[in-house]
């Protein structure tokens, strides 16, 4: 009987020890909780971003920076007078575009106008290649007088010497841009930077007639 009193001390540091065991499988089972629902959130979130477009425009003929094929330029069939354009492909314009204008300029000879064009609504996404003053552009499309004065599209030609020349998409919040007439580039130019919802470019190079 003297021994109950040793045993009793022990029993209860038994008892304590399962009761701290029993709290670290608890915290252990709520991190890991918390972690499921971190890593749900992450998902859901990389879903969202993936099913927003970017607004893009770009010539399948040549990419950003590079080249422009002799083609477009006045090396190719039919020299200064042809009128042979790129194609021309955007998308993904933001919401509520009612209409676009394109303005292609030689950006290293003062923004000479190669050529212009803006369009009645939103439905046209593209323009062909060698469309440009020959009755096939969409419909709705109206194009304005370059800088020699021609209407439609003007082959680059610097001479030799490098240029860069810039392709620029607005898409616009109004199809109603307050033009009439001939336009200029200059107005084409304000109206649609004083509409625009967004607007992206691309650039080509080209040393052609040299």
């Amino acid at each position: 009987m003297r021994s109950l009193p040793f045993l009793l001390p022990l029993v209860l540091l038994a008892c304590g020890e399962g009761t701290v065991l029993d709290d670290d499988v608890v915290e252990t089972d709520t991190d890991t909780d918390t972690d499921t629902d971190t890593d749900t959130d992450t998902d859901a979130d990389s879903d969202t971003d993936t099913d927003v477009g970017t607004f893009t425009f770009y010539s399948p003929d040549f990419a950003d920076g590079t080249e422009i094929p002799a083609l477009f330029t006045c090396d190719g069939p039919g020299g200064w007078s042809a009128q042979h354009n790129p194609d021309l492909v955007w998308e993904n314009a933001p919401a509520g575009t009612a209409a676009y204008a394109m303005i292609y300029v030689d950006i290293d000879l003062g923004d000479w106008r190669h050529w212009a064009f803006f369009t009645s609504d939103a439905s046209v996404t593209g323009i062909v290649e060698a469309t440009s003053n020959t009755g096939s552009m969409p419909a709705g499309v109206t194009e304005l007088r370059s800088g020699d004065n021609r209407t439609g599209y003007v082959p680059n030609c610097p001479g030799g010497a490098e240029h860069r020349y810039q392709f620029t998409l607005y898409a616009l919040s109004t199809a109603n841009l307050g033009l009439s007439g001939n336009p200029t580039f200059a107005e084409l130019k304000s109206a649609a930077e004083a509409n625009a919802l967004d607007s992206v470019s691309f650039i080509g190079r080209s040393a052609a007639g040299g």
